[in-house]
């Protein structure tokens, strides 16, 4: 996040949080600001399945939405990273089609 877009960023965040629990099989989301000194927060969102979560991070609105924060990030930031996990396995990020990564 740039320096001194903290507060729009925590907007943003304040804005998508709902729209993604509405999406099927939504277990949570928890998002922790950065260390003193860095800009990067940390946003865990979780579902029921990975077939759930990929309808998420292929949907439309998310795409959108992303498309808003963009301005708020420092050049060069990378695209958020997906990672998949569930109490009894673990989703490779690389079985897993995304836009724009």
């Amino acid at each position: 996040v740039r320096a001194g877009a903290e507060a729009q960023y925590e907007a943003w965040l304040r804005e998508i949080t709902p729209v993604a629990e509405g999406f099927p099989g939504h277990r949570g989301v928890n998002w922790t600001r950065p260390p003193e000194g860095t800009h990067t927060y940390t946003v865990t969102l979780r579902f029921d399945t990975l077939e759930h979560a990929q309808g998420w991070f292929r949907s439309d609105v998310r795409r959108q939405l992303l498309a808003k924060v963009k301005p708020l990030l420092e050049r060069g930031t990378r695209s958020p990273t997906n990672n998949f996990s569930s109490r009894s396995r673990s989703f490779s990020p690389s079985r897993l089609s995304c836009p724009g990564r």
